[in-house]
C-alpha cells in the first residue's frame, strides 16, 4: 500500500513539475500514520507541517485518506508560492469545528490548492466556512467544498481584500451562509475574482444562495443550480451594489428566491450576460414575486444589464417578469439575440429596454 502511494505521488509531481516547477524545487509528502521527515518514504503526518516546510516553488503531495484535527484542518498558507496536491479521496474533515483552509496576505505569491474534498467547515460569525481568501491570489483548482457553514458571508468560499484569486473546476455544494450572502461563494476583492468551470449547487444564504459577486467578478462555463436565497434576493447570483459582473457560457438552473431574481439579482452596478442558459428558476419553492430568471432594480446611470445570445426559458415569478424583470431608474438595458420561451408570471414587465433581435415571448 505504501509503495503504491509513493508511485502515485511521484507521478503527480512529475506531471506538474514539467510545466510549473523551478529546477531546484523540493517535494514534500504527507500521509496518515507515523510522523516522518516529509520524504516520500517517511512523510509528514500533518498537512500543515508540509505547508510550513515548503518554500517558494516547492510542492506538497498529500496521500489519500481522511485528515482531521489540529494540523490537518484550519490550514494557513504562508506568503510563498507553493502548491499542495491531494486526490479525489483526500478529505479534510473539519468536523463542524473550524475552517478548512486560509490564504492570507500572500504578498503577490500565488499558491495552489488542488484535488481535495473539504467538508464540514464551521467558522461561527466569520466568513469562508470552507476556504477564506484575504488579500491573496491563490489558484483553487479541482476541489470539492461541501457542507460548510459560516454565519457571515461565503459558506463555502469567501474572497476579500486585494488580490485576484482563480476558482477553477471545483464542485461547491451544500454550503450555507446563515446570516450573510453567498452560500457557495462570496466573491469580493479589489482585484478580479475569476470563477471558471465550477459546479455551484444546493447552497443556501440569506441573499445570493449560490454566489455573492462584489467588485469585479467573472463567472465562466459554470453551472449554478438549485441554490436558494432564503430571505430576499438572488437565488443563483446576487450582484452587490456598484459591482461589475461578467457571466459567459454558464447554466443558471432551478435557483430560487422569495422576493426578486430567482436566477440572478442586480440591484445596482453592471452585469453582462453572454451565451448563457437561464432556465427553470423560480419553479422550485420559494418562487420570487419578480424576475424568475433575472431581476434588476434601481440600476444607476453608470450601470445597466446587457444580455446577449442567451436562452431564458421556463422561469417563473408570482407577479411580474417570469423571464426578466426590469425596474430601472438609469440607463436602458440592452437585450439582443436572446430567446424568451415558456416563462410564467401574472403580468409582463419589461420597460425601458434597448432591444436588439429578440425571439420568443414572455
Amino acid at each position: 500500500m505504501a509503495s503504491s502511494r509513493i508511485v502515485t505521488a511521484i507521478s503527480i509531481v512529475l506531471v506538474y513539475s514539467m510545466v510549473h516547477s523551478p529546477a531546484k524545487a523540493t517535494d514534500w509528502f504527507v500521509a496518515n500514520g507515523s510522523c516522518g521527515n516529509g520524504s516520500a518514504a517517511t512523510p509528514f503526518c500533518r498537512i500543515q507541517d508540509g505547508i510550513n516546510a515548503a518554500q517558494s516553488g516547492d510542492q506538497v503531495v498529500v496521500f489519500e485518506g481522511v485528515y482531521r484535527g489540529t494540523g490537518n484542518t484550519d490550514l494557513i498558507f504562508p506568503p510563498r508560492e507553493i502548491a499542495v496536491f491531494g486526490n479525489a479521496t483526500c478529505i479534510i474533515d473539519c468536523e463542524h469545528l473550524v475552517r478548512g483552509v486560509s490564504f492570507i496576505s500572500d504578498n503577490g505569491q500565488s499558491s495552489t490548492l488542488q484535488g481535495f474534498t473539504i467538508r464540514n467547515g464551521n467558522v461561527g460569525f466569520e466568513g469562508g466556512g470552507g476556504i477564506l481568501v484575504s488579500n491573496a491570489s491563490p489558484r483553487i483548482i479541482g476541489n470539492i467544498i461541501e457542507d460548510c457553514v459560516a454565519q457571515g458571508s461565503g459558506g463555502g468560499v469567501e474572497t476579500t481584500g486585494s488580490g485576484s484569486p482563480l476558482i477553477l473546476n471545483n464542485t461547491i455544494r451544500g454550503n450555507r451562509s446563515v446570516s450573510g450572502a453567498g452560500g457557495g461563494i462570496a466573491a469580493g476583492s479589489s482585484g478580479e475574482v475569476t470563477i471558471h468551470g465550477n459546479v455551484i449547487q444546493e447552497n443556501h444564504a440569506a441573499n445570493g444562495g449560490g454566489i455573492l459577486a462584489s467588485g469585479m467578478v467573472t463567472i465562466q462555463n459554470s453551472t449554478i443550480e438549485l441554490n436558494v436565497a432564503e430571505a430576499h434576493f438572488g437565488g443563483g447570483v446576487y450582484l452587490a451594489g456598484g459591482s461589475k459582473l461578467l457571466v459567459t457560457g454558464c447554466k443558471i438552473l432551478r435557483n430560487s428566491a422569495p422576493d426578486t431574481g430567482g436566477g440572478i439579482y442586480l440591484p445596482t452596478g453592471t452585469a453582462t450576460i453572454v451565451n448563457t442558459l437561464i432556465a427553470g428558476n423560480g419553479t422550485v419553492a420559494p418562487t420570487p414575486f419578480y424576475g424568475g430568471g433575472f431581476g434588476c432594480c434601481k440600476a444607476n446611470e453608470n450601470g445597466r444589464p446587457i444580455i446577449v445570445n442567451c436562452i431564458i426559458t421556463n422561469n417563473k415569478a408570482k407577479d411580474a417578469g417570469g423571464g426578466v424583470y426590469l425596474n430601472l431608474a438609469g440607463t436602458a438595458p440592452h437585450i439582443s439575440n436572446t430567446v424568451f420561451a415558456y416563462n410564467e408570471s401574472r403580468k409582463w414587465n419589461l420597460r425601458r429596454v434597448r432591444w436588439g433581435p429578440v425571439r420568443g415571448g414572455r
